[in-house]
């Protein structure tokens, strides 16, 4: 299981949300999550752990030597869990018109640990078996953080003090007395709002069936009523420049109070004891050390898990570039990874795939005929012949049998920034492709799915299974840059050469007009031909260009995936007539 299938499937067992309502991504770019609200719902883009080139890793800004891998996933696992859960027991819009004319950073530190501690109301009441597992994230949080009084803020900042106390129940390092009294009178605020929140959750889960949870509207006039009271004692106290978000929380725009390295060597039971205490947890050092063993285990599988598929896209990456050396792609590279994206396109196109299938099975396979079988038509001239010599043949039946020729399929589709406007059609299309290719092609290493602009990218090699993580890249699909299109054809042409299929076919989605050096028109036509001498059929999908019916007579002109639906096995056809 890949870094991206773990943190699917623990964010959707938290979430238990359909993929129209939450999209997760991972970024290698990113120090510190994201959670990011949008019209269809919440996108959770999480911090990748990145493999250092000295060893070990980093991650929300703090290395990991190798074998602290457990501590790793651990933290990786918090920001999953963190994240998922605000995305059940959040509804920020509540705060739009509580936010008009209040100063920015000090209302986002109020918004930001009102929503916290509803967060971890809904822990409590629903996944309180992940609640260790917060604390240990809360323990090494504890440890990175800087101590009050020893920051580029105004000295003992309050919301530094608040954090160290949500953490562990202690303020870290020394403050003034004000600023303790404040902070400990905003620790009481979300502790009595925690408590009413966890209180609600509780009697929503018995009056309602298994898994019935608390909708965030049903506690807002309580949370507006927090985050009133908190912003209060901010705007009376020295108000901190930056917001401090958690390290593995949403990032608010500055993580900087925790820049402290963890000295893994050392040990911490009293920060410990005081995170598991600070959520009302048992700390058992015996239960603890079982759990931590338990973890480095599936740490070392999902991160060798990991590192065998990266390896495997450095060798495909590889073989491309060397395949298309004396093309003129500015990379090659993998696209980034949305499996929501593609789940909400293939859920609407479900009914017109099936389709497809169902027509495409009906003239895959050819005709042929096989002798020497005693059941079948008669010859009948073979009959005569045989019936006047009186011999014992038994050669005179001809049995129509069904032979299926192998096929393998290149599918390459257009990411260019000319296609920007129609990008919903070419990612439905590609996914109807996907599908069909899938049902289709008897062996699942005998197609392959290929996207390019100025860069190349391979989704789905053609000796790769269509796995979740192939979905997933056409889920993550971009358009932008030029399009270089003749180059994409023979390179992925190259590709499809190598393959011991019967029948090969490149299905080309573009809108036909390449575009990215001189003489590139001439080249496409070029790069058609060179295609036809491996013995491939192209067939051009056009989308929004009725020019590109006059460049092959295996193409079509569409406006929409449904149209390509229609015209698709028509193509099918012809090209099956050319071969």
């Amino acid at each position: 299981m890949s870094l991206y299938d773990h943190a699917w499937s623990r964010t959707f067992e938290i979430a238990q949300k359909k993929p129209a309502e939450l999209k997760l991504l991972l970024s290698s770019r990113l120090d510190h999550p994201r959670l990011i609200r949008n019209k269809e719902g919440y996108s959770i883009v999480l911090a990748k752990p990145r493999k250092k080139n000295s060893g070990g890793y980093t991650l929300h800004g703090l290395d990991f030597p190798e074998p602290e891998r457990g501590a790793l996933l651990q933290m990786f696992n918090a920001s999953i869990y963190h994240l998922a859960i605000h995305s059940v027991s959040s509804d920020y819009t509540i705060y739009r018109k509580w936010s008009e004319n209040k100063e920015r950073h000090t209302a986002n530190i109020a918004k930001s640990l009102v929503e916290d501690a509803a967060a971890d109301a809904y822990l409590k009441a629903y996944w309180s078996g992940i609640r260790p597992l917060i604390a240990y994230a809360n323990a090494l949080s504890y440890i990175r953080l800087r101590s009050a009084g020893k920051n580029s803020l105004s000295e003992g900042s309050i919301y530094q003090a608040v954090l160290s106390l949500r953490l562990t129940g202690m303020i870290k390092g020394k403050t003034s007395k004000k600023n303790t009294s404040d902070a400990e009178n905003i620790i009481r605020i979300l502790a009595d709002l925690e408590k009413s929140i966890y209180e609600r959750c509780v009697e929503k889960r018995s009056d309602t069936a298994p898994g019935g949870r608390l909708e965030p509207s049903a506690t807002a006039q309580e949370r507006l009523d927090s985050a009133t009271n908190i912003w209060e004692v901010l705007y009376n106290s020295n108000s901190p420049t930056e917001i401090l978000a958690l390290p593995y929380g949403e990032d608010w725009g500055g993580n900087g109070a925790f820049n402290k390295g963890i000295d893994f060597g050392r040990r911490f039971t009293d920060i410990l004891k005081a995170a598991y205490s600070r959520l009302d947890i048992e700390f058992v050092e015996e239960e603890f050390s079982k759990e931590q063993a338990r973890c480095l285990d599936e740490a070392i599988q999902v991160f060798e898990a990991q590192a065998a598929y990266d390896a495997r896209m450095r060798r495909s990456l590889k073989q491309y570039m060397k395949l298309g050396r004396d093309l003129h792609f500015k990379s090659y590279c993998i696209p980034v990874e949305d499996y929501s994206e593609y789940a909400r396109v293939r859920s609407k196109l479900a009914g017109p795939i099936r389709r497809i299938l169902d027509e495409l099975r009906k003239v895959k396979q050819a005709p042929d005929e096989s002798p020497l079988e005693e059941s079948g038509a008669v010859d009948l001239q073979a009959a005569i012949q045989v019936m006047a010599s009186g011999s014992m043949r038994n050669d005179i039946f001809v049995k129509e049998e069904l032979l299926q020729k192998s096929e393998a399929w290149g599918i390459l589709i257009d990411s260019s920034l000319s296609l920007g406007l129609f990008e919903g059609e070419v990612r439905s299309i590609a996914v109807c492709l996907a599908e069909v290719a899938k049902n289709m092609i008897s062996t699942p290493d005998s197609w392959g799915l290929f996207a390019f602009n100025d860069t190349f990218q391979i989704i789905k090699d053609v000796y790769e299974p269509f796995s979740n993580s192939s979905r997933a890249k056409i889920g993550g699909l971009q358009h932008k840059g030029l399009s270089l299109l003749p180059d994409a054809i023979e390179l992925t042409a190259k590709a499809l050469a190598k393959t011991s299929e019967d029948i090969k076919i490149l299905l080309i989605i573009t809108d036909g007009v390449p575009v990215g050096y001189s003489s590139i028109e001439q080249k496409f036509m070029e790069s058609i031909k060179k295609a036809q001498k491996f013995n491939i059929t192209p067939i051009i999908i056009g989308i929004g260009n009725k020019n590109v019916k006059r460049l092959l007579k295996t193409s079509c002109t569409v406006e929409n995936t449904y149209e390509m639906m229609k015209q698709f096995v028509k193509l099918y056809l012809e090209a099956q007539a050319y071969i």
